[in-house]
């Protein structure tokens, strides 16, 4: 098998992968939140967890994401708002089994 990158994935070692989005909205005036993802299914063990934040709207679109804890059933992270003006968004998640 073939990845789209051109790496060669073994299917023999290729590890289980869970991926989503979440919708957020705010207020202008809130700065921050917390968000929780819970996995589809559990892991065996914690998995390596990606975010990255693809959407938003206001008339300036800055925000950012720091995952806080990931256990075997779920994430938590804080959406971080840089403009006052951002007031809602999508943030895409990749769980990946590392064990």
């Amino acid at each position: 098998m073939v990845a789209a990158s051109g790496q060669r994935i073994d299917p023999a070692t290729f590890r289980a992968q869970q991926a989503g989005q979440l919708a957020w909205s705010t207020s202008a005036t809130t700065t921050s939140g917390i968000l929780t993802v819970t996995f589809p299914a559990a892991f065996a063990a914690a998995p390596s967890f990606v975010t990255q934040v693809v959407s938003g709207s206001g008339s300036a679109i800055r925000a950012t994401v720091l995952v806080l804890t990931v256990s075997t059933t779920q994430a938590t992270l804080r959406v971080d708002l840089n403009a006052s003006a951002t007031t809602s968004g999508t943030v895409h998640w990749i769980a990946t089994d590392m064990s």
